[in-house]
C-alpha cells in the first residue's frame, strides 16, 4: 500500500504538472478533433495510464470533444492489450476494422490496435527511430481529414 499511496500522492500529480511542457505541441489538434465529431466520427483516449481528464485538462485540450475518456489502467489491461480498445469498439457498436487508432508507439498502441483487429496510424515525432515508419503530425491530420470521406 506505500507504493500506491506514493503513485497517487507524488507520482501522477507530477505526472500531471509536466503536461504544461507540452501544451500546443500538437498544432490544429482542435480543429481536426472538431471537424470529425462534426462529422460524426466519435472520439476516445485510451492513456495508458490514469488521470486522463487532468492531463487533457493541463494541456490545453477539451476532454468534452471525446466521447470516451479513459486508460489501459483504469481498464485492467495494459497495451500491447487489445481488451480496452475492443470493449470501446463494442460500446460503440462498432466493427473493430471501422476503428483507427492513432498513437505515438508501434509497440503498445499500434500492437493493441492490430491485436484488435484495427487500424493504426502512428505519430511520428523522430523520438522512436526503432519504430516502423509513421506519419508527421501534419500528415496524420491530413489522414484523419480524409476518414467519413465519400
Amino acid at each position: 500500500h506505500r507504493i500506491d499511496g506514493w503513485i497517487r500522492r507524488r507520482f501522477y500529480p507530477a505526472f500531471i504538472a509536466t503536461m504544461r511542457y507540452l501544451k500546443n505541441s500538437r498544432p490544429h489538434l482542435h480543429e481536426t478533433l472538431n471537424s470529425l465529431k462534426q462529422r460524426g466520427i466519435r472520439l476516445a483516449v485510451l492513456s495508458d495510464y490514469a488521470c486522463v481528464a487532468e492531463r487533457l485538462n493541463m494541456l490545453r485540450i477539451d476532454s468534452t470533444l471525446f466521447d470516451v475518456v479513459t486508460s489501459s489502467e483504469a481498464r485492467g489491461a495494459l497495451k500491447p492489450c487489445p481488451r480496452p480498445l475492443t470493449e470501446i469498439a463494442a460500446q460503440w457498436n462498432l466493427p473493430a476494422d471501422r476503428v483507427v487508432v492513432v498513437g505515438d508507439r508501434a509497440d503498445t498502441d499500434g500492437g493493441a490496435a492490430m491485436a484488435a483487429g484495427m487500424h493504426f496510424i502512428r505519430i511520428d515525432d523522430g523520438n522512436r527511430p526503432q519504430d516502423p515508419a509513421g506519419l508527421a503530425w501534419n500528415r496524420v491530420c491530413d489522414s484523419l481529414a480524409q476518414l467519413g470521406a465519400p
